[in-house]
């Protein structure tokens, strides 16, 4: 990876830390998605993982996100797709669309919470009768 300098050369290659199946850029973030090394079968699949939530087995991958200066990590969590959509708010919460819309949180290695965008919307214009 190189940063696009100001006179529009790029500057130095930098390795990223993990090898990632997709990455992009969200805010002052740098995110990827991986194989879930620890989770990796002997044939090289990748185990399912029991989703309480949707009674059923799921494959998962990491979604990693990571300081864009410096490179380290800010969080890991597990999500359902390997190519998310992404964007910030203006508070700084960075969220994906990977079965459903999420937040991805700093603390690593937790579920990303689901918004109910639905709800949200029934709350803010109530139903007329």
């Amino acid at each position: 990876m190189a940063r696009v300098q100001p006179d529009l050369t790029l500057g130095p290659l930098r390795r990223l830390p993990k090898d990632f199946l997709t990455a992009g850029q969200v805010g002052p973030y740098v995110w990827g998605v991986h194989h879930p090394t620890a989770e990796i079968n002997r044939n090289g699949g990748l185990l399912p993982v029991a989703n309480l939530d949707f009674g059923s087995y799921r494959q998962f991958w990491m979604f990693t996100l990571l300081n864009s200066d410096s490179f380290e990590e800010v969080s890991t969590t597990t999500i359902f797709t390997t190519w998310p959509s992404s964007t910030i708010d203006a508070a700084g919460t960075v969220w994906i669309l990977a079965d459903g819309l999420r937040s991805i949180l700093t603390v690593s290695m937790a579920w990303p919470p689901l918004l109910d965008v639905a709800a949200l919307l029934e709350a803010a214009v109530p139903l007329r009768e």
